[in-house]
């Protein structure tokens, strides 16, 4: 635990002065009138009012294109400029879709949709024999992947940012607080001494894998360029022995939201010739690459704005 501590008392001051390189486009009124169409006229009903407000955020919005492009060119290099665009309206209506299916599912009516954990029985398995960290990424309903971790008989804690977009919504942790312990990383650790603490206590925990802003972090392939990934599950599962484990989120038919999950640690911590350092970077190969495989089958469903390959 104390090693963990300390490499996070490195990152104190990166921590408390990092700033993501986009901002949100969503304010107050936004979610409350999303709010309200999702009760009264339902899930389709706001994904037609999200129809009608795409064109303008793609073609009067150039920060929505310019945060876009770090990822969709990376995807599809040999897109000429209208197939771009076309694909760039896809891509922002299906992550306003995503977010009202995960507004809908915390703020609505959760018994609507099924959630579909793809070898249920494994994670079980693995959730008896020792702590898991599940570790999320912007994939599809990152969020209620971790309503649907909830649903398994282990105390269930999520590392959140309580200050990012406090002042426009409530969080969807917030109204799901009951499933979850809350660990804030806006925390001077980040939340890490808590953390520590749930692993070695048996615990699960839930943790952001594609977000490096503010955590110590290692180069890694990824979409054929070297890409920044943090590392604080791996750090976690090397000082804790936890297993992680990868969650990746997609949607079939209307309501059934499928959940798969790759375990990226077993074979790695198992290895004794590895040093620290080693299974560290090891697992994040693991999960970059099954990041990678994932969405080249669901290339629309990973909603992250940031330039991951920037040097």
């Amino acid at each position: 635990m104390g090693s963990v501590i300390k490499e996070e008392q490195k990152m104190k001051g990166i921590q408390k002065n990092s700033k993501p390189e986009t901002k949100g486009y969503g304010n107050k009124l936004g979610y409350s009138i999303f709010h309200f169409v999702l009760k009264n006229i339902g899930l389709y009903g706001a994904y037609g009012i999200l129809l009608l407000l795409t064109p303008y955020y793609v073609i009067f919005r150039p920060s929505v294109y310019q945060c876009s492009k770090y990822y969709l060119q990376r995807r599809f290099p040999r897109d000429n400029f209208c197939k771009r665009y076309l694909r760039l309206f896809k891509y922002i209506y299906t992550f306003g879709q995503a977010l009202i299916d995960q507004l809908y599912y915390g703020f609505v009516d959760e018994s609507k949709f099924e959630l579909v954990f793809h070898r249920e029985p494994e994670i079980l398995d693995l959730l008896n024999q020792k702590p898991v960290i599940f570790l999320m990424s912007h994939v599809g309903f990152w969020e209620v992947s971790m309503a649907g971790s909830a649903r398994f008989n282990k105390t269930l804690n999520v590392m959140v940012n309580k200050d990012f977009d406090k002042d426009k919504r409530k969080s969807f942790y917030d109204i799901k607080g009951k499933k979850f312990n809350l660990i804030n990383v806006s925390d001077d650790y980040g939340g890490m001494v808590e953390a520590t603490g749930a692993l070695l206590r048996g615990e699960a925990l839930g943790v952001t894998g594609d977000r490096a802003e503010g955590w110590r972090s290692k180069r890694v392939s990824f979409l054929g360029a070297p890409a920044k990934f943090p590392t604080i599950a791996q750090q976690l599962a090397v000082a804790t022995g936890a297993s992680v484990i990868a969650l990746f989120t997609s949607k079939k038919g209307r309501y059934q939201i499928l959940i798969d999950w790759k375990d990226i640690s077993t074979e790695v911590l198992a290895d004794e010739k590895l040093s620290k350092d080693e299974k560290i970077e090891s697992m994040l190969h693991n999960y970059a690459d099954a990041l990678e495989k994932h969405i080249q089958n669901h290339p629309y469903l990973w909603f992250n704005f940031f330039d991951f390959w920037k040097r």
